[in-house]
């Protein structure tokens, strides 16, 4: 199999878990969820991808947006793409500008995946003070793509997906 037809394996899996969610809940009786993640009515659907590396399921994601059959209604899903690497994301964005992804449905945020975990709570930003020094321009734009830092991550996410990497074909030949 392609990494690209594992992405969109991946997202798949995870647009039919989120809308299993949202009927499962309504069956159930759930009453108001106008505040949860099963919400029917939601616009917007966050997903962080921690370790985006060059974008593979970060654009799978984001994809969802073109194939409304998969994602089921009307709901947008937005990529917050995650690396450490800036060279990672600049090949993301080259990635994304490749296969057509509208600069709205990918953030690209260079950052530690742990920072980035730890500053959501319950799916909601944490109201803290970042220690991290900001400088006066925000983003560098790489192939049309927004690159920040942690300062251009949404205040409410839905999704985490973690896939860290995990060294290629041979990262256990070197045992010793």
């Amino acid at each position: 199999a392609t990494p690209e037809s594992i992405g969109l394996h991946i997202a798949d899996r995870m647009a039919s878990m989120m809308n299993l969610d949202r009927k499962s809940a309504s069956a159930a009786g759930a009453g108001d969820t106008s505040n949860t993640q099963c919400n029917d009515s939601k616009k917007e659907t966050v997903i962080i991808d921690a370790f985006c590396g060059c974008g593979g399921n970060s654009i799978a994601f984001a994809r969802l947006n073109k194939n409304k059959d998969v994602a089921g209604s009307n709901t947008r899903v937005k990529v917050i793409a995650v690396d450490n690497s800036l060279s990672r994301l600049k090949m993301a964005a080259n990635n994304a500008s490749i296969y057509g992804i509208s600069k709205e449905d990918i953030v690209l945020v260079h950052a530690d995946a742990v920072e980035v975990v730890n500053a959501y709570e319950g799916g909601s930003r944490k109201k803290i003070r970042s220690e991290i020094p900001t400088n006066d321009r925000c983003c560098e734009t790489y192939f049309g793509f927004a690159v920040g830092g942690v300062e251009l991550l949404p205040d409410h996410v839905d999704a985490l997906f973690l896939s860290p990497p995990w060294g290629g074909m041979d990262y256990d030949s070197n045992k010793g």
